[in-house]
């Protein structure tokens, strides 16, 4: 099969996308979602078959002295189907959420161009093409964020914007240096470091690593760049800050990953302060996503330094570079995928029909809508780590990997803090499941009149709940595309 067909799903989506600005019939609701969710089927459709054939394909063209280059590998795999599911699901939840808003058309279509664009990112296999695709689709969610088109979405706006300019710069100076001792332009297993050119020269390629690590892992909220995700979610629609905090901030997790095992080589970074400091700045991002997440009353906020907290785990594990703890990494990324977009679509219904944005205004909403918030109680086990479910997998991977390096203190201070984080999650997310579904003998049944959420609401956190455990129950294909992804990265 030619290595062409990596087009389909990155060029579809995005023309798609482009047309249906263009289209009138796409303001009728019915035309709109039946155009979306073939699309975003299709994407998905190419994902699984992709991934399910086993077939490394490739496609490469040369544009000047820039290398186009996409490339289906074990990490590739990985990342293409699950932020294809986390997009159809977000999307098909999007239908009923969106009825609501203005500028539907737009939002989606949007909407459509970033998927092509997140498939272009998984399938890059170049530092360039990666960092193409990365900055595009940095730009092509400001218009998700600001779609309200209100004075609170135009500061989120411009707020995420200075983040990404400050990303920008670093990814392009630490880039545009590391890239200089590189001996090839394509992601090689074990990375292409040429050692005899860095040398005499350490000190500044460790710098250069070091920010353009950092840089990537600015939108996956690593601290102190961590506070874009409160002021995005607590102004865009549920529907784009679902996809932003479960797909989007993933991005930086595979882009930090590639750079460490098909660029640098993790041999260079072990046992250096670029390791040292990555772990510590993982570690904080751990300790303040939870315990503000934990002090916070405000639905919308707690999600967000949730999202900080969780995605400061899979970093952790990541900044260690040992394979059973980037392979917990990986599982806690699926995870967390999954669970996230599931709490978000919870917490959305409920306050799509309620109006409520505040945990404590959400007691004995259990007994209105008992479906939504069983499955916002299932995922939270996972967010805690609760055995048997992925979450814990990932936790329990994560800190045996820890534990098998050489680094002295900082693992066992981080499993600590790792620990510390799943008890705060569990803290704020049982506080609304028993006031939800215990709301006590005084309870005033203000919520008798609460609608039922429609199948387009509860189908799709239905089906991620039910994916996520059963991946957790029985997590042996997960870990063998991870090993196999790990294993080609030389990891």
């Amino acid at each position: 099969m030619s290595g062409s067909m990596l087009l389909l799903p990155v060029f579809v989506p995005i023309a798609a996308g482009i047309a249906m600005l263009n289209i009138t019939k796409m303001k009728e609701r019915k035309v709109r979602d039946w155009y979306v969710g073939i699309v975003l089927l299709f994407s998905l459709l190419c994902a699984a078959f992709f991934s399910v054939r086993g077939m490394d394909l490739e496609y490469r063209a040369h544009l000047g002295g820039f290398l186009f280059l996409l490339r289906q590998d074990g990490l590739a795999r990985i990342f293409a189907t699950l932020t294809s599911v986390g997009w159809i699901a977000n999307g098909f939840f999007s239908f009923e959420y969106m009825s609501k808003e203005e500028n539907q058309v737009q939002f989606f279509a949007f909407y459509l161009m970033a998927d092509g664009l997140i498939n272009g990112f998984s399938y890059a296999g170049s530092y360039g093409t990666m960092k193409l695709f990365y900055i595009l689709i940095s730009v092509a969610i400001i218009p998700l964020i600001v779609h309200r088109q209100d004075e609170k979405s135009v500061q989120a706006a411009l707020y995420y914007a200075a983040f990404f300019l400050i990303s920008l710069i670093g990814l392009e100076i630490g880039g545009g240096y590391v890239s200089r001792f590189l001996t090839s332009k394509e992601f090689v297993a074990g990375g292409s470091l040429d050692a005899a050119a860095v040398a005499g020269h350490e000190g500044m390629f460790l710098f250069m690593a070091f920010l353009l690590i950092v840089s990537y892992s600015i939108k996956s909220c690593l601290f102190p760049f961590h506070g874009w995700t409160k002021i995005v979610t607590e102004a865009a629609p549920v529907a784009a800050s679902g996809a932003i905090s479960g797909v989007v901030t993933k991005t930086g997790v595979i882009a930090v990953i590639r750079i460490v095992a098909s660029m640098i080589g993790a041999d260079i970074l072990r046992d250096t302060w670029v390791q040292y400091v990555w772990m510590v700045l993982a570690v904080l991002s751990i300790f303040i996503g939870a315990v503000l997440a934990y002090k916070t009353d405000a639905l919308a906020e707690r999600m967000a330094y949730s999202t900080v907290g969780q995605v400061g785990c899979v970093l952790y594990g990541v900044s260690l570079m040992e394979k059973r703890a980037v392979t917990g990494s990986l599982i806690l990324l699926t995870a967390h995928t999954l669970a996230s977009l599931v709490l978000f679509f919870t917490v959305g219904a409920i306050v799509y029909q309620t109006g409520y944005k505040r945990a404590s205004e959400l007691r004995g909403i259990g007994r209105q809508v008992p479906h939504m918030m069983f499955c916002f109680s299932l995922v939270s086990f996972v967010i805690m780590g609760i055995p048997p479910t992925l979450g814990f997998v990932g936790d329990w991977n994560v800190s045996l990997g820890a534990l098998e390096t050489s680094i002295p203190c900082l693992p066992e201070i981080g499993i600590v803090i790792f620990i510390f984080g799943e008890l705060f999650a569990a803290g704020y997310q049982f506080n609304i499941i028993l006031r939800g579904f215990f709301p006590g003998e005084r309870y005033d049944y203000v919520h008798e009149n609460v609608c039922r959420p429609s199948l387009f609401t509860r189908l799709p956190a239905y089906l991620l709940t039910a994916a996520v455990y059963v991946i957790g129950f029985y997590p042996v294909p997960l870990l063998q595309l991870i090993e196999q992804a790990l294993r080609g990265m030389a990891l």
